[in-house]
C-alpha cells in the first residue's frame, strides 16, 4: 500500500516565511520532494488575487496544481490609509 498525499500550499505564507529566512524556494524541487514520499494525488495553492502573481499561478496551473485565489479585501483605516485583510479562515 503506498501512501497517499495531498499538498495544501498557503502561498503567501510561503512566500513571506522564505523571504525573511533570506532564500528562495524551487517549487518544482518541492513538488518532486512531495512524490517521492507516496502518491501525490492532488496539490492546491491557495493566495490573493493580485495581478503581480499572474506569472506564478499561470505556470502552476500549467503543473496541474490547483490554484484557489479570493479577492483581497480592503478597508478603510483612516487617514486616507487602507488596510488588507488576508485571512482565509473567512471563507
Amino acid at each position: 500500500m503506498t501512501d497517499r498525499i495531498a499538498a495544501f500550499i498557503d502561498g503567501p505564507n510561503l512566500y513571506h516565511s522564505v523571504q525573511s529566512l533570506g532564500f528562495d524556494i524551487d517549487l518544482s524541487r518541492l513538488f518532486q520532494f512531495i512524490k517521492q514520499q507516496g502518491t501525490l494525488l492532488r496539490t492546491f495553492y491557495y493566495t490573493e488575487d493580485v495581478p503581480s502573481a499572474q506569472t506564478l499561478l499561470d505556470w502552476l496551473d500549467y503543473r496541474g496544481v490547483v490554484v484557489r485565489t479570493k479577492p483581497d479585501k480592503e478597508r478603510d483605516v483612516g487617514e486616507d490609509r487602507r488596510k488588507s485583510k488576508r485571512a482565509w479562515a473567512v471563507i
